[in-house]
């Protein structure tokens, strides 16, 4: 299970990939295509983190 760190964020590093071009490539998706379910890859109870979160502060 993924777990969640205090300073989350979405860094250059992680994106960069999905916003370089490439002179010859022609038939590119839209970012939003791309990116489409990436996120069903993390398996992270969003819940639980929040509580976690809440008795760090």
């Amino acid at each position: 299970m993924a777990s969640v760190s205090e300073d989350m964020g979405v860094y250059v590093s992680d994106v960069s990939e999905f916003v370089g071009s490439d002179e010859g490539d022609e038939d590119r998706e839209p970012l939003g295509d791309r990116l489409r379910g990436m996120a069903a890859e993390l398996d992270v109870d969003s819940v639980e983190e929040v509580r976690e979160l809440r008795d760090r502060t």
